[in-house]
C-alpha cells in the first residue's frame, strides 16, 4: 500500500519469515486466533506481532484500537508492517484507513489510498466508526469572522 504499510489476508501470515521480507511487524486481525490483543515475537514469521481478536463487522473496544495503532506507529521505523485479516477486505483496512488518519490524513484520501492499493477492500461501517473514535474528531479551525469596523461616535 505505502512503502511500509501493507494489507493482506490469512494467507499472508504463511510459512515465510517476514523479517527476510523487511517487515518489523504484523497486525493480526483474525477472528479466534489466540492471545487476543497480545503481543510479541513471533518465531515462524521472525517478527513481533499484536494480535486483535474480533469477529468481522463488530466494532472494537477503543483502547485496543488504541494499543493496534501504537503498534504500528512503534514498529513502522523499523520496517515494514503487515497488517492481515481473514480476507484482507474489512477488518485490515479500517486499521490501515485509521493509522493514516492518525497520521494526519483525512479520512477520504486515507480510505482513497487503501482501497487504491487493494480495489476490493469493503471496510465494515462499525467497525471504521469504532477505529475512527479511537482517534477522536480532528478539530476542526475555529473560524475567523470579520469584526465590523468601529465607527465612531456620534457628536
Amino acid at each position: 500500500m505505502l512503502d511500509r504499510l501493507w494489507l493482506g489476508a490469512a494467507s499472508d501470515l504463511g510459512s515465510t519469515p517476514l523479517k527476510s521480507l523487511g517487515f518489523s511487524g504484523v497486525v493480526d486481525l483474525r477472528d479466534r486466533v489466540s492471545g487476543a490483543a497480545s503481543r510479541g515475537p513471533n518465531e515462524d514469521l521472525g517478527v513481533e506481532v499484536h494480535r486483535l481478536n474480533n469477529r468481522d463487522g463488530d466494532p472494537w473496544p477503543v483502547a485496543e484500537v488504541q494499543m493496534t495503532l501504537e503498534f504500528i506507529h512503534s514498529r513502522i521505523a523499523s520496517g515494514r508492517i503487515l497488517i492481515a485479516c481473514g480476507a484482507g477486505m474489512s477488518r485490515s483496512a479500517c486499521i490501515a484507513i485509521g493509522y493514516l488518519t492518525r497520521c494526519g490524513w483525512d479520512e477520504t484520501s486515507a480510505h482513497a489510498a487503501v482501497k487504491k492499493a487493494r480495489p476490493q477492500i469493503t471496510p465494515s461501517a462499525a467497525m471504521l466508526s469504532s477505529v475512527l473514535e479511537a482517534i477522536g474528531e480532528p478539530k476542526k479551525p475555529t473560524p475567523i469572522r470579520s469584526v465590523p469596523p468601529l465607527r465612531p461616535e456620534a457628536a
